[in-house]
């Protein structure tokens, strides 16, 4: 086991931060800092068992316990906020560990200047731009070196250039979230290639022949991952781990934010799901076989007036709830579609698949119809503002300010792209919406397994020597 050197001139430098810091902290009192509060939390980034010992020098162990102590002084809830530990347990453990912090802000497209709730989120991302930089720090200078394309910064908010992109804030992270991002990415085109067998066809295709077809795909992709996962494994075996403490916590951290994200897109999607299922059957029940019948009669001179739509295919949902889609209403609903698909012009979700379905013509109208009934409905999905306490919000009222980026966008083109691909437009089924939620979250689970099972316990030789194996396939 290879111990490298420490930078004592980072130390002295951490060292004189706490000297400058005041305030109580659960981690230790008078600069000295408290070891088993430190070690629970390193466990937890790490995301080892309670009972199991950490491989780190006393030096290592020192210094991390002084890192908790600072930021803890600085900021209360800095491990919340900066979404850096995930314990270790099974799937429903661990989600039932990941508090609901917003991973990006809302700001408006025009950057106008932010609300106060968007000042007070970046002041979080700030913290963990803290974390990485103090963690860092410490790395020693052959690791910086050797392996620079897994622990050089990366800002997902900038450009290869550095330049600031789509408003966002900085979001802290190494170079390593591109791996995970590639396995994810691996994954996804292995479902995408996979053969379906009967075909798979959305119009008129039997709601019993579809879910099957789904699921013989699903299991052709598990299978063919897994041979992927055994070289995977194969070839991180090939190298012994020696990593520095440091240089493990980034990664991990890097790994700990990923899931935890993956478990807001996961509830998104089940938010999506809930306002789909009831739209689809609302269109079902009215005898809506053929929603583009319906959209002729509201089209002029190419245009398709989603309002007067939505008044007429939404009848029902008006008449039970006792509310209507005011003219204030539709432009609020009209904004957010136009963001909708103005988002796949963003650096933020470049790339994705979703976004040849959220562009086509037909979304725009399922996007208006799904807002419409999601307001008439008061359907409501799960919070991400930290600075509501509610954990449950309205998706859109009266007073709605439109999402352009974020966690708040990925739920609304969930709710678009769905309806898109089982074209819901020509053929109304709940069973199909329903069938392609089940298969796209399999998927999905697929890929976060491959994340946790390769390169959880990887060492850094390891990732790069995994990073090259994928730059065969995408």
């Amino acid at each position: 086991m290879r111990r490298l050197t420490i930078r004592s001139s980072a130390e002295a430098a951490l060292d004189k931060e706490l000297t400058l810091v005041e305030g109580t902290s659960p981690f230790g009192d008078r600069g000295v800092p408290d070891k088993a509060a430190s070690l629970n939390i390193l466990k937890d980034m790490l995301s080892l068992g309670s009972a199991k010992d950490v491989d780190a020098t006393d030096e290592e162990l020192r210094i991390f316990g002084k890192i908790c102590l600072l930021l803890s002084q600085r900021r209360k809830k800095w491990l919340m906020a900066t979404h850096s530990t995930l314990p270790h347990g099974p799937p429903g453990k661990q989600e039932a560990a990941v508090k609901r912090f917003a991973t990006r802000v809302a700001i408006p497209a025009d950057c106008t200047p932010p609300r106060e709730a968007d000042v007070d989120s970046t002041a979080e991302l700030l913290g963990r731009k803290e974390l990485i930089c103090k963690l860092r720090s410490f790395v020693p200078d052959e690791e910086l070196a050797q392996f620079s394309a897994i622990l050089d910064f990366h800002d997902a908010s900038s450009d290869s250039s550095g330049r600031r992109i789509d408003c966002l804030p900085g979001v802290a992270d190494v170079s390593g979230v591109l791996v995970l991002r590639g396995v994810q990415e691996f994954c996804y085109r292995l479902a995408h290639d996979a053969p379906f067998s009967p075909p798979l066809e959305w119009d008129g295709a039997l709601p019993g022949l579809l879910a099957a077809a789904q699921k013989e795909k699903l299991s052709a992709c598990e299978t063919e991952l897994q041979h992927h996962k055994t070289r995977w494994h194969k070839i991180s075996a090939q190298f012994n781990r020696g990593d520095s403490l440091f240089s493990r916590l980034l990664v991990n951290i890097s790994i700990n934010r990923f899931l935890r994200d993956e478990v807001s897109i996961s509830r998104h999607a089940k938010d999506a799901l809930e306002i789909q299922l009831g739209l689809v059957r609302e269109l079902e029940d009215g005898g809506q076989a053929r929603v583009v019948e319906h959209i002729e009669i509201f089209t002029s001179g190419g245009q398709v007036d989603c309002h007067s739509l939505s008044r007429a295919l939404l009848a029902a949902s008006a008449a039970r709830s006792g509310r209507s889609i005011s003219t204030g209403v539709a432009k609020i609903i009209e904004r957010q579609v136009e963001l909708i698909q103005n988002s796949c012009y963003l650096k933020e979700f470049s790339g994705e698949s979703s976004n040849s379905h959220i562009l086509r013509s037909e979304a725009k109208v399922l996007a208006w119809l799904a807002l419409a009934w999601a307001f008439l409905n008061k359907a409501k999905v799960s919070n991400e503002d930290p600075l509501i306490k509610s954990k449950r919000v309205l998706l859109i009222s009266e007073r709605s300010h439109p999402h352009s980026h974020g966690q708040g966008m990925i739920l609304r083109r969930r709710l678009v792209s769905s309806l898109v691909v089982t074209r819901q437009l020509h053929c109304i089924s709940a069973a199909s919406v329903l069938g392609q939620h089940v298969y796209s979250s399999g998927i999905r689970r697929l890929a976060n397994d491959a994340v946790t099972t390769v390169l959880r316990r990887a060492s850094l030789a390891g990732w790069l020597a995994i990073s090259e194996d994928l730059k065969r396939f995408i």
